[in-house]
């Protein structure tokens, strides 16, 4: 049963998705995970991963950003590609978000300028893909 949910609606209305699903699914109030069951009936087992990648990529990209901020060009590298693996993986199944498009194409910029020792570019590029993650999930 899909119901069409996207990556791009709001908090809210998933929560309210959640609500409902748990007071209409008789299976999923009796299960131990009650609301990692209402989100695998909403958005499948694939958009349960995919939000927990996207989330992930934002920690990630956010402590890149921070990295960055001190100057510490190595840790953004590093953060910017374990944030780009995340969203990655969270785009497997689904590639029709173009936020998630734009995070991938500036998580690799910033990686290749921050191998450049390019600190300024890498850190604009990271705080764009940081923009961009954060409208992929709300």
């Amino acid at each position: 049963m899909k119901l069409g949910f996207s990556m791009s609606q709001n908090k809210y209305q998933f929560l309210i998705l959640i609500i409902a699903a748990l007071l209409t699914q008789t299976d999923v109030v009796r299960s131990e995970e009650p609301l990692m069951n209402a989100i695998d009936a909403l958005v499948g087992v694939h958009g349960r991963d995919a939000i927990v990648h996207t989330e992930r990529a934002i920690d990630h990209a956010k402590s890149a950003v921070e990295a960055g901020e001190a100057g510490n060009n190595a840790s953004l590298v590093v953060h910017s590609r374990a944030a780009l693996a995340d969203i990655k993986q969270a785009n497997r199944d689904n590639d029709d978000n173009p936020h998630t498009k734009a995070a991938i194409i500036h998580l690799r910029d910033a990686i290749n300028e921050g191998r450049k020792s390019h600190s300024t570019r890498a850190l604009t590029h990271v705080r764009e893909a940081l923009s961009h993650l954060e409208l992929a999930i709300h």
